[in-house]
């Protein structure tokens, strides 16, 4: 039952890596801390066009030109608005830049501290996830382990330079995570 708890989960192949990573012994640290970093690198390249970004730049700029009690995202702006796909993330984007212009915050920071905030209310609901599909799926001492695990991934992943590249218009995407090579160890045990 224990094998395949990460194929359960409904999730695309990134996070299910995370869950396995999270799972294993070994990879458990900065392994499936970069395998998280890796997911949300993905899901922005997945779910945020760039015809959405350029749009939200324009909107957020224009927010320094409006006389105080004006705002850029009222209430009725949504990602189509913006020549987005009205995805799960461009709806947090927005709802976090509204919260935010509404907070005095205008400009760059504004974009910067709304996409910022929408990919942690993000990560927080791909955690939850994560660990609902463990509660259901185990109850042993191990399981324990693995939650943990998943915490402190999520809890120690730098989103900020991934949130950066993808407002400079790189590519968010990173590379992908291995276990350090060790030039010491005994491989007798392996070869028969």
């Amino acid at each position: 039952m224990r094998d395949g708890l990460y194929k359960n989960l409904p999730l695309s192949l990134e996070w299910r890596a995370v869950l396995r990573s999270c799972m294993l012994d070994v990879e458990r640290g900065t392994i499936a801390q970069e395998k998280v970093q890796r997911a949300i690198g993905r899901e922005l390249q997945r779910e945020i066009q760039p015809q959405f970004m350029k749009a939200f730049r324009e909107k957020t700029k224009l927010t320094e030109t409006l006389l105080p009690g004006f705002l850029a995202f009222g209430v009725d702006v949504i990602g189509r608005d913006l020549a987005g796909q009205n995805s799960p993330l461009e709806k947090e984007i927005i709802a976090q830049a509204k919260r935010l212009e509404a907070a005095g915050l205008k400009g760059a920071e504004l974009e910067r501290e709304a996409v910022v905030s929408a990919v942690k209310e993000y990560m927080e609901r791909r955690k939850r996830q994560i660990e609902q599909t463990i509660l259901t799926s185990a109850s042993d001492q191990d399981a324990k382990a693995t939650m943990r695990a998943v915490q402190d991934a999520f809890n120690t992943a730098k989103i900020e330079p991934i949130v950066d590249a993808l407002l400079a218009g790189s590519s968010a995407d990173l590379p992908p995570a291995r276990r350090p090579i060790d030039l010491d160890e005994d491989l007798s045990g392996i070869i028969p």
